[in-house]
């Protein structure tokens, strides 16, 4: 067989996916010096049962440790026009597919933020379109505020990088609540053009707080 076999004990055999995993996650910690507990383990819902409860037995018996990650962020499904995306179902598709189809990628990754992780996320062409028009109001705004010619560290654009940044990072450190990070920047969007309306030259920290931000 040209399937990888080891001799053991109990006979001949093979490790399964759930084992495999576990192996190849501990020899990476140590490859690079990260002991024996991941730090992040990512994965759908649907590998809670059995795929990840068995990673935490088999590594956990063989470590000795307590738990085998710090932290398990398990995404939903993305559905595609309604349906679970999925070979079964012959629905696939990918970034590369969306941008031959003229498919905007600020737009799409808008569309994936404005959904949290463990929230179902749906691609149809109408939330397509409106992350797309969202994204060109971001994008509007991206230049007016970095074609405004810099001024003094006015208090108002101060005050506006700082609750800008402080939103923002409140809101992912709270389970990566993206939806409300967006939420977040938008505001802000409507406080900068109202500033920027009304004369107000942005102040370089307020520049600098949203490149970190988009």
């Amino acid at each position: 067989s040209a399937m990888a076999a080891w001799d053991a004990p109990f006979g001949r055999g093979r490790p399964g996916w759930h084992l495999e995993c576990s192996a190849m996650a501990l020899a990476l910690l140590r490859r690079h010096g990260g002991g024996e507990v991941l730090d992040i383990h990512a994965g759908g819902v649907d590998l809670i049962f059995p795929h990840h409860e068995d990673e935490i037995a088999q590594s956990c018996a063989y470590t000795g440790r307590t738990e085998f990650a710090r932290y398990w962020l398990h995404g939903e499904f993305l559905n595609v026009r309604g349906t679970k995306m999925s070979k079964r179902f012959g629905n696939i598709t990918t970034p590369r597919d969306l941008r031959e189809d003229g498919v905007d990628p600020g737009a799409l990754r808008l569309l994936m933020f404005q959904v949290h992780y463990r929230q179902k996320l749906d691609l149809t062409d109408n939330s397509l379109v409106q992350a797309r028009e969202a994204a060109r109001r971001l994008g509007e705004f991206d230049t007016r505020l970095r074609e405004a010619a810099p001024g003094p560290a006015a208090e108002a654009w101060v005050v506006w990088g700082q609750g800008l940044w402080g939103r923002v990072a409140e809101a992912l450190d709270e389970d990566l609540n993206a939806p409300q990070a967006i939420a977040a920047v938008f505001e802000a969007v409507r406080e900068g053009n109202r500033l920027l309306d009304g004369g107000v030259r942005p102040a370089p920290d307020a520049l600098a707080a949203w490149s970190r931000v988009v």
